[in-house]
């Protein structure tokens, strides 16, 4: 092998590990009024950035129990009044971070039933005031952990329809009071799971028109009070799944103007009471479709400041009244993207 094969191989190898490391997600802080996001930090533990008094703050000194070694999903839980973390440790099993009395405090013991395998989906479910997980354990499956009288349950049997091939994106249902899953198959298919008559019930069919080639990520749509799903098909278009008239209704058109180039990231947006979705264009730029009008409307002008490197994460604003988004950009820095007087200000030096 020439010197030359050598360098190349190992530049395609490092490319390949900084991209699936770097990671990063966004909650809601109600406490604060105001978005937080945790991130892996250059030594590989995690950093915490939040608005005390105006301005952000970085915490990289709470997070030294275990490394970041995959996905970091973030969650408010309002029954501690603060933001909570999720991640895959260097130990390949799920850690939990979580306030106490004013201290953050560490979970490394309570998961040990799975290794992870793939990416982490929290989700804040109501009708136990506690946050819960979904992640591709190391036996291809879903695996699901919530709390129950105050301790930790594991569940890695009621999902053995199809394995994990793919993303997963998990949302509370507000109309069943249960959180509900979808991810990609091995069958390459979009799969659902949701609750009805307190079991888990499996749909692998609905979903049939296009195979998923990329991200999915899942919403509740207020107006429609049911989960929709957004997601790239292998045509590398973007997909979306809604409910009409207590039906599943497929929309693979509105959206044919843009190639898929990388994650994809929806929220709800209230002030248009609808869906809206965030996504990696194939020029590398983040593309955003809202709804305007009745119709869904495209930009891709307003955050050519920075490409995209890996990951995105969205989150509605309700000071605001309006989404944000952060993304990690091809300058390896975090990029944050929000509404102030009807325009999209960008933030690249707070993080």
């Amino acid at each position: 092998m020439n010197l030359k094969f050598k360098l190349l191989t190992l530049t395609l190898f490092v490319s390949i590990i900084s991209f699936s490391q770097k990671k990063l997600s966004s909650c809601f802080s109600t406490e604060r009024n105001h978005t937080e996001m945790f991130s892996k930090g250059s030594n590989g533990f995690l950093e915490f950035f939040y608005v005390p008094n105006g301005a952000w703050k970085k915490d990289n000194s709470s997070f030294s129990a275990s490394k970041v070694n995959g996905d970091v999903s973030a969650i408010y839980e309002p029954q501690r009044k603060h933001s909570a973390v999720f991640y895959k440790g260097e130990d390949s099993f799920l850690h939990y971070y979580f306030v106490d009395a004013g201290k953050w405090m560490h979970d490394g013991e309570s998961f040990k039933a799975s290794g992870i395998d793939g990416n982490i989906a929290t989700v804040f479910e109501t009708q136990r005031m506690h946050s819960s997980v979904f992640f591709k354990g190391t036996d291809g499956y879903l695996h699901f952990y919530y709390v129950n009288n105050g301790k930790w349950q594991h569940d890695g049997e009621s999902f053995k329809a199809v394995k994990v091939d793919g993303d997963i994106s998990a949302v509370y249902e507000t109309q069943r009071q249960h959180c509900a899953v979808f991810f990609k198959g091995t069958d390459g298919s979009l799969h659902y799971y949701y609750v009805s008559n307190g079991k888990w019930q499996h749909d692998g069919t609905s979903f049939a028109q296009t195979k998923v080639g990329g991200d999915i990520s899942s919403v509740f749509e207020t107006q429609r009070n049911h989960s929709a799903v957004f997601f790239k098909g292998d045509d590398n278009k973007l997909h979306y799944y809604f409910l009409n008239n207590g039906k599943w209704q497929h929309d693979g058109t509105s959206f044919s103007s843009s190639i898929v180039g990388g994650p994809i990231a929806s929220v709800f947006e209230t002030q248009r009471n609808h869906s809206a979705v965030f996504f990696k264009g194939a020029d590398g730029v983040l593309n955003y479709y809202y709804l305007l009008n009745g119709a869904w409307a495209k930009d891709d002008k307003s955050f050519s400041a920075s490409k995209i490197n890996t990951t995105i994460s969205v989150i509605f604003e309700p000071q605001r009244k309006h989404s944000a988004v952060f993304y990690t950009g091809s300058d390896d820095k975090t990029h944050y993207y929000y509404v102030t007087d009807g325009k999209w200000n960008h933030d690249q030096n707070s993080f």
